[in-house]
């Protein structure tokens, strides 16, 4: 993973990323609000968005491992975005 400032930042400005997954409570995710957040592919760079599906899959991992507090990772049901052509 990148360094702990720039999975901050992502962390801290996910309102400003996504705002309509920003305020929903780890319970309440659905794979159709990470495929639409994932679809905004016009606005950023697929790099990009590999690279915050990376983050947020892992604290959701860190959540259902370490702190059992969901049974299952609901990114893992999302096809992460794919790697563009070099």
């Amino acid at each position: 993973m990148r360094s702990a400032r720039t999975i901050m930042f992502k962390i801290k400005n996910l309102d400003r990323i996504a705002p309509n997954i920003a305020d929903k409570s780890i319970y309440d995710f659905k794979p159709s609000d990470i495929a639409e957040w994932r679809n905004r592919k016009k606005d950023v760079k697929v790099a990009t968005l590999r690279n915050e599906h990376a983050i947020y899959s892992a604290v959701f991992t860190y959540a259902m491992k370490e702190l059992f507090l969901i049974e299952s990772n609901v990114w893992h049901t999302v096809t992460m975005p794919s790697k563009e052509k070099s």
